[in-house]
């Protein structure tokens, strides 16, 4: 008898350990592989148990290259792995990939096919890495962009293309009437923005390289309003007449503008030119000093969907404005907390920039350090009478262990004149409640980044708002 229930004890924790690791996909289609096809993939398995686990095994056909960003994924976390299709025949692949974690009986099996028309006998297989690539993995070559109208499928001429690296602003250019923007670009990993008048903007991140230098970007229309709504607005004047007995006419006529048409008053769009800041925008009889500290969220989590982009170009926008009587430290955090810079006065602008420039994603998230750290930092180096302020970026929620701790953090700094303002990179619904919180706390702003212009001015428009002098 205890012999069945040591069994059974044992099937219920197999089955338990199983449900810890998800995959964020149980298979993947590289479909027709063609010279410009990008064979990358990135997996994430993320440990929803209470134990921490690390990886054991990755079993893969020979042809297939594997990197993990970590070898140990803790509690209420995520690793990334990442997937190169490395195909030696043409024809048709239909695999397997499994995937062996400590605290699991079976491992996580992905399934993985293609249509292999085109095969690189000059492609290095261990290309790419999650830091940089190697210099000879890949040669450089012309790249090109085509911007097209995402329902009817028909290029964009005149559309506003943007080329993005490290946060840095690298071409700012129009395509031309084919929709279309060409030139040789240097082996990079690139953050591409794309927008038209009268379109929702649209982004991509992508490694560009000699096979993969081709990119389409859809654009969608913006919702317009009904044709009925625009006439109510202008209070049109209808005139019935009759001309004859079988035949009526509607005349609809416009009034007449008597008044003579105001200036046109220029506003600034996110269609124009970036405007380029400077410190003249914080004169100093109107905004206090400041003295803050970046507490920047670099999981793994921050490499997707161009947020590490967007959080680079974003602080660098605002390091730009910043005084000498200003002063900013930066601390970063995922699975450990690293003081990137001490407080530092923010005449020192390159050294932060190539600071700014320099962060790398990898890891788990675990918060609540970071913000000890920060908290003292900045209290340490408070200005009386200044704005002290503690600047959060992440691109989701706190762990549940470290949530109650962080509220409660930022509501005794409140008390002290510390402010905690939260940006969202691309945050999800179900994070942004939560955030949302710790910047109510902390008597701070949320800040939700989505796209590139945003980011541009979200930080700037936080450091005015914060450190205006109040009369």
């Amino acid at each position: 008898m205890q012999g069945r229930l040591l069994i059974f004890i044992f099937i219920l924790l197999s089955h338990s350990a199983l449900a810890q690791i998800e995959a964020s996909i149980k298979k993947h289609n590289f479909g027709e592989v063609e010279r410009t096809t990008d064979r990358v993939v990135d997996i994430q398995f993320t440990n929803n148990g209470d134990d921490g686990a690390f990886v054991l095994r990755t079993k893969s056909e020979n042809y297939y290259s594997t990197l993990w960003s970590h070898r140990q994924v803790a509690a209420d976390s995520t690793i990334t792995l990442r997937v190169k299709f490395n195909p030696r025949n043409k024809g048709a692949y239909n695999d397997e990939l499994e995937i062996y974690f400590s605290t699991m009986q079976e491992p996580i099996k992905i399934k993985l096919r293609a249509e292999v028309n085109y095969v690189d006998r000059g492609d290095n297989p261990a290309c790419p890495s999650f830091r940089e690539r190697p210099d000879n993995c890949c040669e450089d070559d012309a790249f090109m962009v085509k911007v097209i109208d995402q329902k009817t499928r028909k290029p964009i001429k005149n559309a506003r293309f943007r080329l993005i690296e490290q946060g840095v602003l690298q071409r700012d250019v129009r395509t031309d009437r084919e929709g279309v923007y060409t030139e040789p670009v240097p082996i990079g990993y690139y953050f591409m923005v794309a927008s038209a008048e009268g379109y929702l903007s649209t982004d991509s991140t992508s490694y560009i390289n000699r096979r993969n230098n081709y990119f389409e970007l859809e654009l969608e229309k913006e919702e317009v309003e009904e044709e009925l709504e625009l006439e109510e607005e202008l209070e049109l004047e209808e005139e019935w007449t009759v001309e004859s007995e079988e035949t009526i006419v509607i005349r609809i006529e416009r009034p007449v503008e008597l008044e003579p048409e105001p200036e046109p008053v220029v506003v600034e769009s996110v269609e124009e030119e970036p405007v380029v800041v400077t410190s003249a925008d914080l004169p100093e009889d109107q905004y206090r000093p400041n003295s803050i500290v970046f507490l920047v969220d670099v999981s793994q989590s921050m490499n997707q969907s161009g947020k590490l982009d967007l959080l680079k170009a974003s602080m660098l926008e605002m390091i730009g404005i910043l005084r000498p009587i200003d002063q900013v430290a930066l601390i970063s955090y995922a699975s450990k907390t690293e003081v990137v810079f001490d407080m530092t006065s923010a005449d020192r602008k390159g050294e932060m920039e190539s600071a700014i420039k320099a962060l790398e994603a990898g890891g788990m998230t675990s918060g609540a350090k970071g913000f000890r750290d920060a908290y003292e930092l900045v209290n340490e180096y408070f200005i009386e009478g200044g704005n002290n302020e503690v600047i959060v970026t992440t691109d989701g929620a706190f762990t549940k262990r470290d949530s109650p701790q962080i509220l409660k953090m930022a509501d005794k700094n409140r008390k002290k004149d510390v402010k905690t303002t939260v940006v969202g990179i691309r945050s999800k619904s179900y994070a942004i409640e939560t955030l949302e919180k710790v910047a109510e706390e902390g008597q701070g702003s949320f800040i939700l980044i989505q796209d590139y212009d945003v980011a541009l001015k979200s930080l700037v428009d936080e450091i005015k708002k914060q450190s205006l002098r109040r009369q």
